[in-house]
Order: C-alpha cells, then sequence, then structure tokens
C-alpha cells in the first residue's frame, strides 16, 4: 500500500479455469473430481473459519493448478460480521446458475449459502451441463427452477451424488457444512485442519429471452413479491444479465499448457 501506484502481489496460477478445461475437454474423470470436491471443500473451510462468505462460487472462480485446485475472485465476500444480504448499492450479484435459493429471495445469507454453489461447481465438474436448467435456459427459468424444481445431476459419479444432493437442499439449515462435506468426502470423521487435509488455496485475486414475459419469469416474480423482483431486475441490469441472450458455454478455450491439462486428464 506504500507503493506508488499502490498494488497488490498474488499468486501466479498457471492453469485454466474449471470453466475452460471442461467446455474444453469434457466433464473431469472421477479421480480428478473428487480431488476438486477435496480441494474446494477445504477452500471453503479456510474462508468460512476466517468469517467470510465467498458468495460468488462458480467454475471461472476454480482454478485448476499443477498443484490442485484454487479458489479465486473475493470481489464480492462479505464477512459474517457484516450485513449478509446479496446486495447493497453497487455490489453485484454471484453467477444466477449457481446462486442459492436465499440469496434469489434476498434472505439473509450464511456459509450454507457457498456451499450450495458449491454443489453446482461439482455438477459442472463431473458432468458438463448446468446444475439447474440448460445453457439455452433463460435468466427467470434458471431462477425457478433453484427455487421450486431438482438439480440435474444425471452424471454425476455414484460415491459423489449424495454429498452433492445433501448440499442442494432448499433450507440452508439443512445442507452440510463445509467441514461435513470434506468429512463424507475423505470418509475422516473429524476435521480440523483443512490444510492436512488438501491443498488449498485461497487467494484474492444460446438461447434467446422471450419477447413477452414468459409464464415462469411470472410465477418466480410472484413468489418474490413486487419489491424484491424489481430490486433482483436491476441487479441484473447492473450486471447486463437482464436482458442477456443465454447463459450457454464457450465451445473452446485457449491458454492451456500442455503439463497443466496433463494433470487433469
Amino acid at each position: 500500500s506504500d507503493a506508488n501506484p499502490p498494488h497488490l502481489v498474488t499468486e501466479y496460477i498457471d492453469g485454466p479455469t474449471l470453466h475452460d478445461y471442461v467446455a474444453r475437454n469434457g466433464a473431469l474423470a472421477s479421480s480428478n473430481a473428487k480431488a476438486l470436491a477435496i480441494g474446494t471443500a477445504a477452500a471453503l473451510i479456510a474462508v468460512h473459519d476466517a468469517g467470510i462468505i465467498h458468495r460468488d462460487l462458480k467454475p471461472q472462480n476454480v482454478m485448476l493448478s499443477r498443484h490442485g485446485p484454487r479458489v479465486i475472485d473475493f470481489g464480492i465476500a462479505r464477512s459474517l460480521a457484516a450485513t449478509t444480504r446479496l446486495t447493497q448499492a453497487g455490489q453485484r450479484v454471484g453467477a444466477p446458475a449457481y446462486m442459492s435459493p436465499e440469496q434469489i429471495n434476498d434472505h439473509v445469507l450464511s456459509p450454507a449459502t457457498d456451499v450450495f454453489s458449491w454443489a453446482g461447481v461439482m455438477v459442472y465438474a463431473t458432468t458438463g451441463h448446468l446444475p439447474f436448467g440448460s445453457s439455452d435456459a433463460t435468466i427467470y427459468a434458471i431462477f425457478y427452477k433453484i427455487l421450486d424444481g431438482e438439480p440435474n445431476l444425471s452424471g454425476v459419479p455414484h460415491d459423489l451424488r449424495g454429498i452433492i444432493e445433501n448440499a442442494f437442499s432448499k433450507d440452508p439449515q439443512a445442507r452440510p457444512t463445509a467441514r461435513q462435506l470434506l468429512s463424507s468426502i475423505t470418509g475422516v470423521s473429524a476435521i480440523g485442519d483443512a490444510s492436512a487435509v488438501a491443498d488449498a488455496a485461497i487467494i484474492k485475486g444460446g438461447g434467446r429471452r422471450a419477447k413477452d414475459v414468459s409464464a415462469l419469469e411470472d410465477r418466480v416474480k410472484s413468489r418474490l413479491g413486487a419489491d424484491r423482483s424489481r430490486k433482483l431486475d436491476d441487479e441484473l441490469r447492473d450486471e447486463g444479465l437482464r436482458d442477456a441472450v443465454s447463459l450457454s458455454m464457450p465451445t473452446s478455450a485457449d491458454g492451456f499448457t500442455a503439463a497443466t491439462v496433463m494433470q487433469w486428464m
């Protein structure tokens, strides 16, 4: 902070994001999926133990390095001691496809919101598809699925399916904690220091919209109420998502090194 200009030095991660890797290579192999589950759960333990909620966990914020997965981008993270609702003036929403029900409803958030998003990340990692809806679905179709539908777990490995399913509970209090996630994945009954279990680093670091308001959008807005619906529309518009043409994923990605790809084959 004493430098001119002030700057922040962070770890350089030589690897792709989980989003880009899966878009290019397909779903992770079972052994790598388990390593990812362990690494990201351990990361959430460290985040939550520090009194922080990430609030925007998604495949784009998980880097695949030679030393394991790294969780990045704490741009909308909030202290547990601070106001933990989704948005305040000037703040952005998380990625719609990985938002928890309480984020959509603008309820008070807890670490359980990151657990819900973790489950969505694991579905994408193990299957290549979104947890709720399809890649060409409209924003409100995704929200409707998150609020009232069930996640698409087709293709999720059997050994992770039950864990992920529990993490998708609509009730935040019914979800496992990050420490319980790691315990379930590893079979270790008592998880103390997560770094002893996994090398997980925490760093700062097309469909089309219908011309008329869809029936799903009406149902979501009816459930949320007029005030929350207007606020959510404003948040999505601020992020350039209100009239987004799709949530589709890219078909290719650049910037992979041969060594990094080999680590995740």
